[in-house]
């Protein structure tokens, strides 16, 4: 008996969250990957190198560089549980974290705060799970390099 591939997107995707110009300004970013239940990812087909290319393709083909210490910090959270069942759920965040200054004038307080991110929650059977996993890491980091794009 041949099993049906589905997948049921559960739209929790949330719309990107970004404030004012506040993309404007970066011209590099530090890339961080946090890949949590890895023996459940592995089952589901997601590993941190499928995640990490999903974000340094696009980044490769924008205008900001990469680097180990940059203007913000470009994070992708992929959380994975496979149930009993063998269905697979991933919630993927991917966002941007850059200093912010409390106050107009210089050498005011700073603070490290999120000032772009974007949200799925994705649920399917095995086969095929972790490319759309990176599928939608890949579309998250192209949504942020637009938003960038359009601060600058």
């Amino acid at each position: 008996m041949r099993r049906r591939f589905v997948f049921l997107a559960i739209l929790f995707s949330f719309a990107p969250l970004a404030y004012g110009q506040a993309l404007s300004g970066i011209n590099s970013v530090t890339v961080s990957i946090d890949l949590s239940r890895e023996a459940d990812a592995r089952a589901c087909g997601v590993s941190v190198a499928s995640v990490d290319a999903a974000m340094h393709i696009p980044l490769s083909n924008s205008r900001l560089s990469v680097v180990k210490l940059g203007d913000a910090v470009l994070s992708t959270s992929v959380n994975v549980l496979q149930a009993p069942n063998g269905q697979c759920a991933a919630a993927i965040n991917v966002a941007l974290s850059r200093p912010l200054s409390l106050q107009a004038h210089a050498g005011s307080p700073r603070v490290f705060g999120e000032v772009w991110s974007n949200s799925y929650l994705l649920i399917g059977f095995p086969q095929g799970f972790g490319k759309a996993t990176s599928d939608k890491v890949d579309d998250f980091t192209k949504q942020f390099i637009a938003a960038w794009l359009k601060d600058r």
